[in-house]
């Protein structure tokens, strides 16, 4: 007689929450492939309403480019629907070029967030050693991650 082992039943969503990301598309699309396998693998904690205890979760997104278009309009905000999360994707570790144009992007890009009352968003700031190693700052005063948190989220301490 043969012993037939029982797959665990997994479910998956045929309708996934959507994520905007905004900044460099090429950084993104370069870590696309392995953001998406990686992402369902790691648990989140679901705190459920009415006092009900939180739950260990499984979360895949569908990750697509940011538009002011794709936000919701007042008052409406189905989470299959509209995203709830923005991502801002940056490798600049040039203090000149930070300033000169991706704080400004960036600065542009919150506008549109909070103009829609989008207050979920997430700035990402990619370190490779070969860019690191192209400074020319010996002794840079604060890098490009404390300038960021600065202008972007000083008042705000969860961020």
């Amino acid at each position: 007689m043969e012993t037939h082992e029982e797959k665990p039943i997994i479910y998956t969503m045929e309708n996934k929450p959507i994520v905007t990301c905004a900044g460099d598309q090429n950084l993104f699309t370069a870590l696309y492939g392995s953001l998406t396998q990686q992402l369902p693998r790691e648990p989140m904690e679901w705190r459920r309403s009415y006092g009900r205890a939180p739950k260990m979760i499984y979360l895949e997104a569908n990750f697509v480019q940011f538009k002011e278009e794709l936000l919701p309009k007042e008052g409406n905000k189905a989470l299959l629907t509209f995203p709830f999360l923005h991502i801002y994707w940056t490798d600049c570790c040039d203090t000149e070029v930070y300033k000169a144009s991706v704080k400004e992007d960036m600065q542009r890009w919150q506008a549109v967030l909070r103009l829609h009352g989008s207050v979920d968003w997430l700035i990402v700031v990619v370190e490779s050693d070969n860019k690191k190693k192209n400074k020319t700052n010996i002794l840079p005063r604060t890098s490009i991650v404390d300038k960021i948190r600065n202008d972007f989220c000083n008042k705000q301490s969860d961020r």
